[in-house]
């Protein structure tokens, strides 16, 4: 027992200090000769859309890493790169000795999530890895695993890559975890909105790449659409059903006194489910037959793409104060959807939390 303890301590100890070397070797660059912009928009319109003039100015002074940060979420690019080197861990492109690509991939300065992990520059210099060469590819690493992440990022960036004319023949490097995530291969099957070749960088596996395309799309984009119309043949476009997303415990974010709400949402003729234990196939086509839906916030909401063209009211639950994301706010308004939502409040259950049931039940008459 002591022998395990003191191994993983000397394993935790060795990881610190290497992410420490890792912090102190790496510049992060956003310019460099290497570096091409071809495209590059920063959305001004849509923003002001979803925020005032008044939030932003007061928002640039109280949070700046927060306004920074909203411009970047609603901007789309197109980089590429000439003679770099993409690492396998986390996606990070290296373009010289000491230096990597500020943008290696979308979203890496949010300031609500941890800073990512810098390459391990001790395998980087000594050269610990397979060496792959290919003369041109696009690094697509960001968001895979996430199902909200997949749908508005991931094909996001392939929808711009498209639309801004980057060749056809040039292949995507995904992560080595690509093959695991049981949503993405299922999609891959239901839709062929992915028509470019899919190359599986290993999980030791550096490519040397002449001429790299790293992309970003706007965080609401056409090409939300364009995934969308990619599955028509599974919509069940004329329902009306009404659908209550809960989340069982396990997986955090659940609502302490379920049951009773569950009961509520019933009696008003609403169906629970969890989607978690679906298919993507039945997701697409229960949730296009929905034309209300309530639920946690959570990836489960992202399911309101696949009622893109005609009506539907989202009613989202907050569990505290402290965790208010807009990003299905924002959506709703996108596609125009009606969106009301209401917070809970923290239980001693860490990771739940406990919804008034008089509260919903006000609300929902409301919704209804």
């Amino acid at each position: 027992m002591i022998k395990q303890l003191l191994l993983k301590f000397k394993s935790k100890t060795s990881l610190l200090l290497s992410q420490f070397l890792d912090s102190k070797v790496w510049e992060i660059q956003e310019e460099n000769d290497k570096i091409e912009v071809l495209h590059f928009s920063s959305h001004k319109d849509q923003i002001l859309n979803f925020y005032s003039e008044d939030f932003l100015k007061k928002l640039f002074f109280e949070a700046p890493a927060k306004h920074k940060f909203i411009l970047h979420i609603y901007s789309s690019y197109v980089y590429k790169l000439e003679n770099t080197i993409l690492e396998p861990s986390q996606g990070w492109i290296i373009l010289s000795k000491y230096f990597v690509f500020k943008f290696s991939f979308p979203l890496v300065e949010d300031p609500w999530r941890p800073k990512p992990i810098l390459p391990s520059y001790i395998k980087f210099a000594l050269g610990l890895g397979k060496s792959s060469h290919i003369d041109e590819a696009i690094s697509l690493r960001y968001g895979w695993e996430n199902y909200y992440h997949f749908f508005i990022d991931v094909l996001g960036q392939i929808s711009i890559l498209e639309s801004k004319g980057v060749p056809s023949h040039i292949p995507i490097l995904v992560p080595y975890y690509f093959g695991s995530i049981p949503f993405v291969q299922e999609f891959l099957k239901l839709s062929s909105f992915i028509k470019r070749k899919l190359i599986v960088q290993k999980k030791n596996e550096y490519y040397h790449v002449k001429k790299l395309i790293v992309s970003k799309d706007s965080f609401i984009s056409e090409g939300v659409k364009d995934v969308v119309h990619s599955v028509d043949h599974l919509r069940e476009l004329d329902r009306n059903d009404k659908i209550f997303i809960y989340r069982p415990k396990v997986h955090g974010r659940a609502i302490i006194n379920n049951d009773e709400i569950i009961q509520i949402a019933e009696s008003h003729g609403f169906i629970p489910v969890d989607p978690s234990s679906l298919t993507l196939k039945d997701q697409i086509v229960l949730f296009s037959g929905a034309s209300h839906i309530i639920g946690i916030h959570g990836a489960g909401l992202t399911n309101i793409i696949f009622r893109c063209g005609l009506s539907l009211s989202l009613f989202e639950i907050f569990p505290d104060e402290s965790l208010t994301p807009e990003h299905y706010r924002n959506l709703s308004n996108y596609l125009s959807f009606n969106y009301k939502s209401i917070i809970g409040e923290k239980s001693d259950e860490k990771y739940n939390f406990y919804l008034d049931p008089s509260i919903f039940k006000n609300n929902l008459k409301q919704f209804c």
